[in-house]
């Protein structure tokens, strides 16, 4: 009997996360076109936002640590903003041989695409919430998706349970460490770097971009992430 229940429970999991999967993209794609581009034209910025030719998107429904947050594990200090911004490339770079697709469901305060993502057939903002990198975004904040929020919670749920990523230790949520992070002389933990560039546009790029896309300039701004970056009127290289 046991096995009875426990066989139906995994097969309504399997087929409301199916459902849920078929949904979204046709719900999402009535909000906008639908944005592609190939595996490697894709860009991350950060844990939980990514850079398709001109176009900047936020994942919808998950808010990562910042590039330069830390977090407390075994005792120490982890660079957990840096490791998201990592896996989220890594999950690219393995599922994104097809592309990456990205289903618009609005835009944010910062002007920025809020969508949700898929590289392959993998879901990117739930690949975060399962690995651990991410937490879902609090009801009404920016990016959260009401159809979406049922699922993500219990993916959030599975990587907690298992001490996977920032769960295996205590840290700040990133929406109150954005409120709290300062720019400090060492830009040790707020390295979202600023400058003007020689078309008098101000662009903002992450040690993710590689040191070619750091542009010289006297008047260089420190930003501890890209949504301070954005929300101050700063723009990725590239971008519409």
């Amino acid at each position: 009997m046991r096995s009875l229940i426990l066989a139906q429970t995994l097969a309504q999991t399997l087929v409301q996360t199916l459902a849920l999967a078929l949904a979204l993209p046709l719900t999402a794609s009535a909000a906008g076109e639908v944005i592609h581009g190939g595996r490697h034209e894709v860009m991350v910025i950060d844990g939980d936002s990514i850079q398709i030719g001109a176009t900047v998107v936020q994942l919808a429904g998950i808010d990562a640590p910042e590039y330069g947050q830390t977090c407390h594990h075994g005792g120490g200090l982890r660079p957990c903003g840096h490791e998201a911004a990592e896996a989220l490339h890594k999950i690219i770079d393995l599922t994104g041989a097809t592309g990456i697709r990205c289903y618009p469901l609005g835009s944010s305060q910062a002007g920025a695409v809020v969508a949700t993502c898929f590289a392959g057939r993998e879901d990117l903002s739930r690949a975060m919430l399962q690995a651990g990198h991410a937490v879902t975004v609090r009801a009404g904040g920016p990016g959260f998706d009401p159809g979406s929020a049922p699922g993500y919670e219990a993916d959030q749920q599975v990587a907690r349970g298992a001490g996977l990523g920032i769960w295996g230790g205590a840290f700040t949520p990133p929406w109150q460490w954005r409120e709290t992070a300062t720019p400090d002389d060492e830009t040790s933990h707020c390295p979202i770097r600023g400058v003007v560039d020689d078309g008098g546009r101000r662009v903002y790029t992450t040690p993710l971009d590689g040191a070619d896309a750091q542009d010289d300039g006297d008047d260089v701004r420190w930003f501890c992430s890209d949504d301070e970056a954005r929300a101050a009127g700063w723009r990725r290289p590239g971008e519409k």
